[in-house]
């Protein structure tokens, strides 16, 4: 078991550097419950108007692989937001650098400009960014990828982290 300690002159220092980690580890999998369900009834909604008749709808053409698409990669950035979590809560290793690709890339993908619709694939990948992206929604609504990446990534560095021994006495 590869728990992180904090080797720090203060006890105080090292027990506020494990609640923090903790903290955002719990905030992380909330992130996770709800993002979840907003995909969960985005895609309820998307069932509905695709049973509708073509000529009721307003989807361009190409809309439903744009919407998948995108709604595929928040559904992957949310299991890893997931791992990271639980990475967090059992003060691992590796969870801030999992905590910073899972942050890094949603706000990529959140800033990623949505091209001014002039075709059919524009249009549609337009308008499955207004819709596809309900997953991270709540997290960049919050700013919380930013403060996280600054926060765990600051705790991190100004810390020396070390690996108890595992040999037994």
């Amino acid at each position: 078991m590869s728990q992180l300690q904090y080797k720090t002159g203060n006890a105080n220092e090292s027990r506020f550097v494990v609640v923090v980690m903790r903290a955002f580890g719990v905030a992380n999998l909330c992130f996770v419950a709800r993002g979840s369900w907003l995909i969960y009834e985005t895609l309820r909604g998307y069932a509905r108007v695709t049973r509708m008749p073509p000529d009721l709808s307003v989807r361009p053409p190409g809309f439903s692989t744009a919407f998948l698409t995108l709604t595929s990669i928040n559904a992957g950035l949310l299991m890893l937001l997931l791992c990271a979590g639980f990475l967090l809560i059992g003060l691992r290793r590796r969870a801030v650098l999992v905590c910073n690709v899972v942050f890094i890339a949603e706000i990529i993908l959140f800033l990623i400009p949505t091209p001014v619709p002039a075709t059919n694939l524009l249009r549609a990948l337009s308008a499955a960014s207004a819709v596809g992206n309900m997953g991270i929604a709540p997290q960049i609504l919050t700013g919380y990828p930013i403060l996280s990446l600054l926060v765990l990534n600051l705790l991190g560095r100004s810390r020396k982290l070390k690996v108890p021994s595992t040999a037994s006495a």
